[in-house]
């Protein structure tokens, strides 16, 4: 061999000791070898090779440690032609039982890592926030305040450090409905110093009476560490430390219902207003087509349970049907504002000019410390006489005046009883007249409902075709065709050939009531036409309609039964 092999050859074995060493780093520390059993460690895995890596295996872990997270950090450099591969992993374990418990010892191809044991204490370890840093600060709008009135508490978390989580313990007092109302993070300056906020509002309102004391709060908060990883991101998140942080208690005093209130429901409140809503104008109202009323409340910080029901005197003249009301509340900062819809069918049952008296409710000021009244003046109403009941009225009073005109002053009465002619004559027109109603009746029976004179084309079409024709009025706003071909419409979908008007419709339809009233209204309403409404919306409550009887095959009388009982 010679001078120069030699050397060359001692250059390659150089080179396969450097890259074998390369290849020989395996190592594993924790952030902790002591800890409560509330607590968690940081278990750190690095690993060097001169080729790529793959994840050892941690199974073994799961023995007596809970893995929490596991996040991976992998680079690849290249010096002097030679590349270097570095791993390292960070697990977050957490102890599953107190005592002396080990980590494993972990392998890689030919390569361990050493086994570590850890202390785990059976007691809890807590740690006290700096106050400089972190605190906690509650406060309410109000010290006094009557039974049932809102009482607003904030709940303020302050911190100049970084935060992985939190556990927030909500407010508690004894005989009180609570809801949280509003959530909000923003910058604070405190003492000359920046902080970053939690803030957490509350509506608190107390059931009862009395002196209460609004205990202190606590929270649990987790520190991150500053610790910095591989790639220089930060895994403060995988080594936290948790404090405890406590609040002051507050007193609080709640005062009854004052004596100088005297109505039945009782509603402390800043303010309360009542408004109404009605399907139709009130002077063009028709006996037996029901006027959809609706009747708002509004209260000012307070909540949808406590706004009280409005049930409407009966009056002469009507019949009242309530259904269920709708409540809605909005929540903000500064507490609740509810609303109580509340729905009443008004039936008219004969034709006049009525009054419905106003509707108030009493509620108490808790600004003024005085008794106020929302109310809805009362409201007048002129009924006509249905086109469906005018004729039978009129014919009943033609024939009532027939009966009443007196006979000639003629002895014919003894006249027609003593001629057996006449007597007989009228048995032989009575058993015609009964044969004759008997045989009608039978025909009657057999005979299928008659179509409707004004759209006879219903019985040839189907409900979708029809439904098609319904849209194509609606889409070029030809209310008199619109009107036409709803009513043909109602006919195929119902299977009711008598059906002739869209008050007919309502009356098994009534969620159509105020959409079909509406068309009426364009239509025969002259200068009291409304431009809010819109041939498009009644294609929306039709198409509604037809989705409900297909979720729910019920013919609609069976569904109108206790609102209109016959």
């Amino acid at each position: 061999m010679t001078y120069r092999q030699s050397i060359f050859a001692l250059f390659l074995i150089s080179s396969c000791w450097f890259n074998t060493a390369i290849a020989q780093e395996f190592t594993a520390t924790v952030s902790s070898t002591s800890i409560g059993i509330n607590e968690s460690i940081l278990l750190n895995i690095r690993l060097e090779d001169n080729k790529r890596i793959s994840t050892p295996d941690f199974n073994t872990l799961n023995l007596q440690f809970d893995i929490l997270s596991n996040s991976r950090e992998t680079q690849r450099s290249i010096i002097n032609g030679k590349q270097t591969w570095v791993g390292e992993w960070q697990l977050l374990l957490s102890p599953k039982e107190a005592g002396d418990l080990v980590i494993p010892s972990f392998s890689y191809q030919q390569l361990f890592t050493e086994a570590i044991t850890i202390h785990v204490s059976d007691k809890k370890t807590e740690h006290k926030a700096p106050k400089d840093n972190i605190f906690l600060q509650v406060n309410l709008d109000k010290s006094t305040l009557y039974v049932q009135e809102q009482l607003l508490v904030s709940v303020k978390l302050h911190t100049r450090v970084p935060l992985n989580d939190y556990t927030v313990e909500e407010p508690k007092l004894p005989n009180a409905a609570i809801e949280q109302v509003a959530e909000k993070k923003y910058r604070s300056n405190i003492n000359n110093k920046a902080y970053t906020t939690l803030e957490i509002i509350y509506a608190i309102y107390p059931q009862q009476s009395g002196q209460y004391t609004l205990p202190a709060l606590n929270w649990q908060v987790q520190q991150a560490s500053g610790r910095r990883g591989l790639l220089n991101h930060n895994i403060g998140r995988l080594n936290q430390r948790e404090y405890t942080i406590t609040s002051e208690e507050h007193t609080i005093e709640v005062l009854p219902v004052p004596a100088t209130f005297a109505a039945t429901h009782w509603l402390p409140a800043t303010t309360v207003t009542l408004s109404e809503k009605w399907s139709q104008s009130l002077l063009q109202a028709k006996v037996g087509e029901p006027l959809q009323r609706e009747i708002i409340i509004h209260g000012q910080y307070l909540s949808s349970a406590q706004l009280p029901t409005i049930i409407l005197e009966k009056q002469p003249g009507f019949k009242f049907y309530q259904d269920q009301p709708t409540l809605n509340e909005d929540k903000t900062e500064q507490g609740i504002n509810a609303t109580r819809s509340e729905h009443y069918a008004i039936v008219p049952t004969a034709a006049g000019t009525y009054t419905l008296p106003a509707v108030s409710v009493q509620w108490w000021d808790i600004h003024t410390q005085q008794i106020q009244t929302a109310t809805l003046p009362e409201q007048t109403v002129i009924v006509g006489s249905s086109p469906l009941t005018a004729n039978p009225n009129t014919t009943t009073a033609i024939d009532t005046t027939d009966a009443i005109t007196p006979a000639p002053p003629l002895a014919m009465a003894p006249t027609v009883s003593n001629n057996p002619f006449w007597q007989w004559l009228s048995i032989v027109f009575a058993v015609l007249a009964l044969t004759f109603l008997y045989l009608w009746q039978r025909a009657k029976r057999t005979l299928p409902a008659p179509t409707p004179v004004h759209n006879p084309v219903s019985q040839s079409i189907n409900e979708a075709t029809a439904f098609s024709h319904l849209s194509a009025a609606a889409a070029q706003e030809n209310f008199t065709e619109l009107r036409r071909t709803t009513i043909i419409w109602a006919q195929v979908f119902l299977n009711n050939k008598r059906i002739a008007s869209l008050a007919d419709i309502t009356r098994q339809l009534p969620q159509l009531h105020s959409i079909l009233m509406g068309l009426d209204n364009q239509l025969y309403g002259g200068a009291q036409q409304s431009s809010n409404w819109h041939a498009k919306d009644l294609v929306t409550a039709i198409e509604h309609a037809r989705a409900q009887a297909k979720n729910h095959p019920k013919t609609p009388r069976e569904h109108l039964a206790p609102l209109y009982p016959s």
